[in-house]
């Protein structure tokens, strides 16, 4: 059999255009892994903020039913249990926030929502009853926690991973309420 080979300036040729090859292809590749790397992240931290904000209202709710409804200042008591609870979690102070004025919740079924603090401080904790059952109404403790997830804004009511826009698709891209603001808010209504 006979081989022949490639003069010097043939191979150094081939060489030089696979290395421009290499570099448009690693290029090409690079920014597909960028794009999918970068929605991973940028979904999956809203969506575990959420999910341990779930997860934070329900243990404060449960402290706070630990508490003896007959003891005296227990509106007191039961906000400052909620609250501690809330604040030695794991999460930064910086990731989560009171409820907002415009409603802790749905107030479908309930009077209006009252902060619990007798002091009027505020608390992730109010109070309201719940009259679907007209003949025994009952107090509602509602736990609610909340963080505003917006592409601008104050460095606490942003999002944690910026929001990235790559032609017109918004990274991520997560609803907004009728202002026009993302908030991750997590409710936990405790019947008394």
């Amino acid at each position: 059999m006979d081989t022949k080979t490639l003069p010097c300036t043939a191979t150094a040729k081939i060489t030089r255009t696979q290395h421009g090859s290499v570099a448009i292809e690693f290029a090409a590749v690079f920014a597909v892994f960028f794009v999918v790397l970068y929605a991973a992240l940028a979904y999956s931290i809203p969506f575990m903020l959420q999910q341990t904000l779930k997860q934070l209202s329900a243990d404060a709710a449960r402290a706070a039913a630990r508490i003896d409804p007959g003891v005296t200042g227990y509106r007191d008591k039961v906000a400052n249990i909620i609250d501690q609870t809330i604040t030695s979690s794991w999460l930064p102070s910086s990731w989560y926030a009171h409820c907002t004025a415009a409603g802790p919740g749905s107030t479908q079924g309930y009077t209006e929502w009252q902060a619990l603090r007798t002091d009027g401080g505020a608390s992730y904790a109010y109070l309201s009853t719940d009259t679907s059952d007209p003949d025994d109404p009952r107090p509602v403790i509602l736990v609610c926690i909340e963080r505003q997830y917006n592409r601008s804004g104050a460095t606490d009511k942003t999002a944690i991973v910026p929001v990235l826009e790559f032609f017109g698709v918004t990274l991520p891209s997560l609803p907004v309420d009728a202002n026009g603001n993302t908030i991750l808010r997590a409710t936990t209504a405790l019947h008394l």
